[in-house]
């Protein structure tokens, strides 16, 4: 049977890093602590396509700016550079939410929360998603946060949003409170009159069974919504 070729569009081309190495083969023998930017993003997307290096597709990208400033951007446009389909767009997001969650559980023992703007490192990266996600921030007797815990993902609805659901980790972590937390994809911040009434109903069984909810905090675009300093609880 004879040999079909390749066409060279299905071809993945990789291209090594100074000194002749892959970013992801100086990883074990460096340290990934030692690759530039580029070579990180290279790394994380592992191949190139059709005549275009891995590299070159990692510099396209951070033709955007910094690393931070790729974290920014939504889910949906990161497609738009040339080389980032959906397999290594999702490899990209993946990368960035591990290295979010990883951040932001690393100190959590570590800093009281005694504020939104205290609170904010730990969850602003929900701010950015594209459908609501509630959160419950759980904290000891001093205020220093012990987990966070997504409660749900959708439509904020108090047949989604039980207590139970809110409640049940914090009581098996031994929390003393906790702090609510929930985007608007919308961007607008103001409350609705569903997310006041969860927020009530909330209170008041943390009230019962003692734990304190001390906040919550709505995400969007510019600064967070605080309904306590809003004196809506």
């Amino acid at each position: 049977m004879p040999i079909v070729p390749i066409h060279p569009r299905y071809e993945r081309r990789r291209l090594p890093s100074e000194g002749g190495e892959l970013p992801r083969e100086r990883i074990f023998r460096q340290g990934a602590e030692t690759l530039t930017d580029h070579e990180l993003l290279a790394a994380v997307l592992g191949t190139g396509f059709s005549g275009t290096s891995v590299r070159e597709v990692a510099a396209n990208v951070l033709e955007e700016g910094t690393l931070e400033a790729i974290a920014k951007i939504p889910a949906r446009d990161l497609k738009r550079f040339r080389g980032l389909g959906t397999a290594r767009a999702a490899q990209l997001l993946a990368a960035l939410e591990i290295g979010r969650r990883v951040f932001g559980r690393s100190g959590l023992s570590e800093r009281a929360i005694r504020s939104p703007e205290d609170l904010m490192p730990l969850v602003e990266h929900f701010a950015h998603a594209r459908r609501e996600h509630f959160v419950a921030v759980l904290l000891n007797t001093r205020h220093r946060p012990i987990a966070v815990e997504v409660v749900s993902v959708g439509s904020l609805a108090s047949s989604i949003v039980h207590p139970r659901e809110v409640f049940r980790p914090a009581i098996e972590r031994g929390a003393a409170a906790l702090l609510l937390v929930h985007n608007h994809p919308s961007g607008e911040v103001t409350p609705s009159d569903d997310d006041l009434e969860i927020t009530q109903r909330l209170v008041r069984v943390g009230e019962t069974i003692g734990i304190e909810v001390l906040d919550h905090l709505i995400l969007g675009s510019g600064n967070p919504f605080s309904m306590r300093e809003a004196g809506l609880l």
